[in-house]
């Protein structure tokens, strides 16, 4: 359910300059496509192999920017 557009444009209207996200948890979990991340955990361990299935971070960045 989460919208990256939605966050941008809550973003925007709050007169943010940027945004910075947390974008891997204190475990390692990554929140874009990572194999580094799964190579250290020897396990499916970032938002496009397990979990919803997609670059959050990467989803917000693009939306940020449009």
């Amino acid at each position: 359910m989460f919208d990256p557009d939605h966050w941008a444009a809550v973003f925007a209207c709050s007169g943010a300059k940027y945004v910075a996200l947390t974008s891997k948890h204190h475990d390692g979990f990554a929140l874009w496509p990572s194999k580094e991340s799964s190579a250290t955990w020897e396990r499916p361990w970032n938002a496009m192999e397990t979990g919803p299935r997609r670059d959050i971070l990467g989803d917000l960045t693009e939306a940020w920017r449009r």
